[in-house]
């Protein structure tokens, strides 16, 4: 089973007002896609947060999905 977490955290660097966003893809229970970095667009809520990472998984998706069809 093809299973994927995404989440993210507001505003988590007192020195930097970017959030940190993070996804992973499963596949059969172990990681096949991994990312966890800040977020390029600084949001003015944590919501808008989620929102970010939420269409960063999905665009990620996209692309595993047309990949895996090739093969």
């Amino acid at each position: 089973m093809f299973l994927v977490y995404c989440d993210a955290g507001f505003e988590t660097d007192r020195d930097d007002t970017k959030s940190q966003t993070g996804y992973v893809f499963t596949l059969n229970g172990g990681a096949v896609v991994w990312k966890s970095s800040k977020q390029s667009t600084t949001a003015q809520h944590a919501a808008e947060a989620e929102y970010i990472v939420a269409a960063e998984t999905a665009k990620e998706a996209v692309w595993i999905r047309k990949f895996v069809d090739e093969l």
